[in-house]
């Protein structure tokens, strides 16, 4: 059993004026959308994802909000961010069905390479290795905040093997498909779906290849604003932990750019737009374990990525 969201989840279906007033368009164009192929169910409600997956290939013009915000996306992995020091407030909402108990394990920014933690602050849960541990009485509503001061500096690892790391991201972005999902243990995982897919697809080729790997999670950060991701970090001898992201170019040839050119840019940056939160060796384990985040009510359990929660999951960056 796995814990679903209830009917108030921020991203549960919901009617075709509710859809064209979170993208800024007329509800007649959402009607159009629709009539042209976009899946609806039979009730006549939408589902954001499908909804910004449909018009996310090739049917941007038609969505000139989610447009802009694709193409800001793909402008800030492809340039380096300037040193900084950021403050990281993180709110997440947990929204159950039914009252239970939670048992909840969040994972915590640490040092990395081109990032140090500043200061910390938890209002509440006991520190664990990279994560907090919340303890939580029956409530139909459960909420924790946490605020971290980070300094981040780009930095550039050369890797040996680059060639052989750009033919990989390349074959991956190639092939894969680029779509919002919800995530559950013991998933399979397909050519299709989101960064932590396409990272653990990378991930498996990595061992194929016999090559040490580790799953990341983290946030992009831009401004005020703010992204979760997840990428893989790959051993590459005396040249250390090279982060690779294969991500950049999938989401490039999704918006029809010129995808290849952003190959060499997923390879060996840490980037100070890009704050790890936690890794894990791979291959991971399908529970994700300390990566993105677990809960646990009277049994029944459920993963969150820092992308998709059953709830609301907040992030808000500002200058230090």
């Amino acid at each position: 059993m796995f814990l679903e969201p209830g009917d108030d989840h921020p991203n549960a279906p919901c009617p075709a004026a509710e859809i064209a007033g979170r993208l800024r368009v007329a509800e007649s164009d959402v009607m159009a959308w629709i009539a042209d192929g976009c899946p609806a169910l039979s009730d006549g409600r939408l589902d954001p994802y499908i909804v910004s997956n449909w018009l996310s290939w090739g049917r941007l013009d038609r969505c000139p909000a989610l447009a802009r915000r694709w193409n800001a996306w793909l402008r800030w992995f492809t340039t380096t961010g300037r040193p900084c020091r950021i403050v990281v407030q993180r709110a997440q909402t947990c929204l159950l069905p039914a009252s239970r108990a939670l048992r909840w394990q969040v994972p915590e920014p640490g040092d990395a390479p081109g990032q140090r933690v500043l200061a910390r602050q938890w209002d509440e849960g006991e520190p664990g290795e990279g994560c907090r541990q919340l303890e939580r009485a029956p409530a139909r509503e459960h909420r924790w905040a946490a605020e971290d001061e980070l300094a981040l500096e780009p930095q550039a690892a050369e890797p040996r093997d680059r060639a052989m790391f750009e033919g990989l991201l390349s074959e991956l972005a190639a092939s894969f498909t680029y779509a919002y999902r919800r995530h559950r243990p013991g998933e399979p995982v397909t050519n299709t779906g989101t960064c932590l897919d396409l990272a653990r697809l990378c991930g498996d080729e990595l061992t194929r290849l016999g090559r040490p790997w580790r799953l990341v999670s983290g946030v992009v950060a831009h401004r005020g604003l703010a992204n979760a991701h997840f990428w893989v970090e790959a051993d590459d001898g005396p040249a250390g932990w090279i982060p690779l992201d294969p991500t950049i170019p999938a989401v490039a040839r999704m918006l029809g750019a010129d995808w290849r050119a952003t190959v060499p840019l997923a390879v060996g940056r840490h980037d100070a737009r890009r704050i790890r939160v936690a890794a894990a060796a791979g291959p991971v384990s399908d529970d994700f374990d300390g990566i993105g985040g677990r809960l646990d009510a009277e049994g029944d359990e459920a993963i969150y990525c820092t992308d998709w929660a059953i709830g609301e999951c907040g992030w808000s960056i500002a200058a230090a």
